[in-house]
């Protein structure tokens, strides 16, 4: 697996976290629940992003 991958893989840790405790009985606030999508829209931003490689110039 790829280390892109491996790092997607491990975003869906908080977010089974999050379900586990509302299953559980905890509520998560608007505040709480915002800020918890920035961070994973960040995550997955900062994986898919491509980075940008200079090209070799033609000998």
């Amino acid at each position: 697996m790829s280390p892109t991958g491996t790092a997607l893989l491990l975003l869906l840790e908080p977010v089974f976290a999050a379900a586990f405790g509302y299953l559980a009985g905890e509520r998560l606030g608007a505040a709480g629940a915002l800020g918890a999508l920035l961070i994973l829209a960040a995550i997955v931003v900062s994986e898919l992003a491509t980075p940008v490689v200079p090209r070799p110039e033609d000998a």
